[in-house]
């Protein structure tokens, strides 16, 4: 890949990514096309973490695989390290996935439940023909440590381990690569509140030993305030705003639904202040509650009487 010029002011120096005015559309079979990502821009610059937030069905995780061109945009620039990926064939494309990764959201579903962890792990080195043998071995134990996993978690089958043990080895087959970009689609999300702090302590402390860059996708403030140092929120398929450092104290981009603007974990509330409070849940649930109790009073009348 060629390497940007910085006496240029070439914006390649700035940003490890960038991408501009993508859109992509679902065609169903037998349906109206529905557009997903429409014209969306953003860069994610190097050794650093941008933080994607948004509901639920806002097009957040279409709009990383079409960063990656896991799924093909209909419109739109992107520009890796130099590169125009959407120029690449398929066989410059297999070489560039190896620079950038993705960790997924659920990290069952993302492993193959009869293969061990050091097969999945000696899998990602063998498509891309990086080692083999005791090089691969080498390899997938290093990569198992740099996460906090243990040599003997080789060994062993995905239904043996812990949520987060889980997700710790999707990040581990990602960084066994050594790629530049981690996609992050809603890492701790299948996570307890607990693990789900002990895997963004994770996530940071690699980023700093390793200079990775983050696109950190999310539908929760809270997490997103943990770690991007840049955010941008999705709304129906577009970006909407762009900020810096965010912390607890944001305010969510408008409109954003209540479900984003939650508690923070308990150690992520120490090391960053107070957070915002859970708010009430909306007024069309407050009705039906309502609802429920009347005719729960009128039943015990109709019945005493």
């Amino acid at each position: 890949m060629s390497h940007p010029n910085p006496a240029r002011g070439d914006h390649r120096a700035e940003f490890l990514l960038h991408a501009r005015d993508i859109a992509t559309t679902y065609r169903p079979a037998g349906r109206p096309p529905v557009r997903a990502v429409d014209g969306v821009s953003l860069g994610l610059e190097r050794g650093r973490t941008y933080g994607l937030v948004g509901e639920s069905g806002s097009g957040k995780s279409t709009l990383a695989r079409s960063l990656l061109r896991l799924i093909e945009p209909d419109a739109g620039a992107i520009t890796f390290d130099g590169t125009d990926l959407r120029g690449l064939s398929r066989r410059e494309l297999r070489g560039f996935r190896r620079h950038a990764q993705l960790v997924f959201q659920d990290p069952f579903s993302s492993l193959n439940p009869r293969r061990t962890v050091g097969d999945a792990l000696r899998e990602a080195l063998a498509i891309h023909r990086i080692a083999r043998g005791a090089a691969a071995e080498g390899a997938v134990v290093e990569a198992l440590e740099t996460t906090g996993l243990r040599a003997e978690h080789a060994a062993r089958y995905p239904h043996e381990l812990s949520g987060g043990q889980r997700q710790r080895v999707g990040i581990a087959r990602a960084l066994i690569l050594r790629p530049q970009l981690l996609v992050l689609d809603e890492p701790v999300s299948a996570l307890d509140v607990i693990v789900q702090e002990q895997v963004l302590t994770l996530l940071t402390d690699l980023q700093e030993s390793l200079g990775l860059t983050y696109l950190f996708v999310s539908h929760d403030m809270s997490v997103c305030a943990g770690c991007p140092t840049r955010w941008g929120s999705c709304v129906t398929g577009a970006s909407s705003r762009r900020a810096t450092s965010p912390t607890c104290s944001l305010r969510p981009p408008t409109p954003t639904p209540s479900s984003c603007w939650i508690r923070c974990p308990a150690g992520a509330a120490a090391r960053r202040g107070a957070c915002s409070p859970v708010r009430s849940p909306p007024r069309r649930r407050r009705f039906r509650a309502a609802g429920r109790r009347a005719r729960c009073a009128g039943r015990i009348r109709r019945s005493c009487g």
